[in-house]
């Protein structure tokens, strides 16, 4: 192979990386769309409305409550993207932590733990995203909450 050739292979192969990297970036959902999907997933077996998930991740969008930063959520946008392909990724403790969170908070801030809600009953989203500092303390071990119990 001639040196003009290698350098000609090599240089279309480094502009296709490129070009093929900045078409991924452009592709990773926003971070609205990226929580509507991962919250959505997640309690797919609970009867949630797309219109409380949708307030939910406009809050969280609006108001920031985890301090993720803009690189936490590339990460969360473009592992999600990568997972269904199978590939052994590194850090997926990391994903899985940070998609917790997100999903969990989603959880704290809709009526599921306050009611007792079973399976088959709404989820409705309270309007506020959960923080300890906005709601009282929940004492499971209270007879407010299981009154016929005890």
């Amino acid at each position: 192979m001639k040196r003009r050739k290698f350098l000609a292979i090599t240089g279309a192969s480094a502009a296709g990386l490129v070009l093929s990297v900045g078409a991924f970036g452009v592709t990773l959902p926003g971070m609205e769309k990226l929580i509507v999907s991962m919250v959505k997933e997640d309690v797919s077996q609970l009867n949630v409305k797309q219109e409380d998930i949708k307030r939910y991740a406009a809050d969280v969008v609006k108001h920031d409550p985890f301090r993720f930063g803009d690189k936490k959520w590339k990460f969360l946008a473009a592992y999600s993207r990568l997972k269904p392909l199978g590939l052994p990724l590194p850090y997926e403790g990391l994903y899985t932590e940070l998609r917790s969170i997100v999903t969990g908070n989603f959880l704290l801030s809709t009526n599921y733990f306050w009611e007792k809600l079973g399976d088959n009953d709404e989820v409705k989203y309270s309007g506020r995203i959960f923080t300890p500092y906005n709601y009282p303390c929940g004492n499971p071990f209270s007879n407010l909450y299981y009154p016929n119990i005890t």
